[in-house]
């Protein structure tokens, strides 16, 4: 079962990872970009010095991650509220594969807003106002559903098996990791 982040980290760096893939002849100097269906989330996260206390929380978080095997929420801690007025919930609907889908929801999203779907994390690429259809990165993983408008989260996992931890002599921890979204 998935879990939240037991504090807000200091830094979060999310990252869109696409499948493509660019050649340049040496030649011509002409490029050709093969792009593949492939998208997912990636992030790096840096958390503050803390106190003992709070560093237990997180040696336990990663004891219960398991490496790579658990999973855990999170989303953008700068952008928990739509730019736009939709708040609440909404729905989506489409095709796997979908990066335009069917939407309803009242008040508007604007391009960059998060939204949650089914635990996963989407951007949205293009205002909207009282539904309508709304551009989405990553690809819809599913046939849609009930959208989460505020603190839209998705399902991470830690990129390694290895967890380091920083302890200074005043006995205070800083930890740093990195996840990718689970798909």
């Amino acid at each position: 079962m998935s879990e939240n982040l037991p504090s807000c980290p200091t830094s979060v760096t999310l990252t869109q990872s696409r499948a493509q893939q660019m050649t340049q002849s040496p030649f011509t100097k002409g490029v050709k970009i093969i792009a593949a269906p492939g998208a997912a989330w990636k992030a790096s996260v840096i958390l503050p010095k803390m106190a003992p206390g709070r560093g237990a929380l997180w040696r336990g978080f990663f004891t219960r991650m398991d490496g790579m095997i658990g999973t855990f929420w999170m989303g953008d801690h700068g952008a928990t509220t739509p730019q736009g007025t939709a708040r609440g919930t909404g729905s989506i609907s489409g095709a796997e594969g979908d990066t335009e889908v069917a939407s309803t929801f009242s008040g508007s999203l604007l391009a960059g807003d998060y939204i949650e779907c089914n635990k996963r994390l989407y951007i949205v690429a293009n205002d909207a106002t009282d539904g309508g259809p709304l551009k989405i990165w990553p690809p819809l993983r599913d046939t849609g559903g009930t959208i989460q408008l505020e603190n839209a989260k998705g399902t991470f996992r830690l990129a390694t098996s290895d967890n380091d931890f920083d302890v200074e002599l005043a006995r205070t921890y800083q930890f740093s990791f990195e996840c990718i979204e689970d798909i």
